[in-house]
């Protein structure tokens, strides 16, 4: 992965660099300290970016997230590329939950989503951040919930003497605004079945059968989800 600049996010940016003074930890209990090299267990997705320096955009599986990576003045003389000293979960992301695991020295410190920079790894026995040996981000995407549909039956009714066995094409329309049609094919007395509707208003219709009949219909049916609508 590599470091490029970017412009155009509209988001507030968390930002680390702000009335911080020489020798002073720049974030105070925020994180979880671990030892050693935690990883996303737990999580659906992560990106894992290696020797990082400079800003990395994430936009993959729900998540839109830029991060950056540079040298915060922890104390006089601080190592290089020493924090994630910015980072942006833009708005337009479908997240429930993440968090940035922040890696150097012998140990990391795991930071929740919206914790305020600068992210950091533990510190060394001279007082020190360590450079940063990777940078994990971890998440889980929201996802949309399974919609919940209708269904609608269309029974066939024929009266009229000798009238002949023919086909007919009963049609719904919807839900409206939409004017996606579909149809199907029965004869007198059969049902049309449509399934898998999404919750509306639905026009019925039936394709002119010719000069021999007159047609009269329901005209427009609700379809509720888990439920089936009935009209002859």
């Amino acid at each position: 992965m590599k470091a490029f600049s970017t412009h155009r996010w509209v988001a507030a940016v968390f930002t680390g660099l702000l009335a911080i003074g020489l020798g002073t930890i720049g974030q105070v209990d925020a994180g979880q300290v671990v030892d050693g090299n935690p990883t996303c267990e737990g999580f659906t997705f992560s990106d894992k970016i290696e020797d990082p320096s400079g800003t990395y955009v994430i936009d993959e599986h729900g998540l839109y997230l830029t991060l950056t990576v540079g040298t915060y003045p922890d104390v006089v003389d601080p190592n290089p590329d020493n924090a994630v000293v910015s980072y942006t979960v833009h708005p337009s992301s479908d997240v429930t939950s993440g968090q940035i695991i922040v890696k150097g020295g012998d140990g990391a410190i795991i930071y929740q989503f919206g914790e305020p920079p600068p992210l950091h790894s533990p510190v060394l026995d001279n007082g020190k951040w360590p450079s940063i040996s990777h940078v994990q981000v971890c998440w889980d995407e929201s996802g949309e919930p399974e919609p919940e549909y209708g269904r609608i039956e269309l029974t066939k009714a024929v009266t009229g003497d000798d009238a002949p066995a023919t086909e007919f094409e009963l049609c719904i329309t919807g839900p409206e605004p939409a004017t996606t049609t579909q149809c199907q094919t029965v004869t007198a007395g059969g049902t049309a079945t449509f399934d898998e509707l999404e919750p509306g208003t639905y026009a019925v219709t039936e394709t002119d059968p010719g000069t021999n009949w007159t047609v009269t219909s329901e005209g427009d049916l609700p379809v509720t989800a888990d439920r089936t609508t009935s009209a002859t």
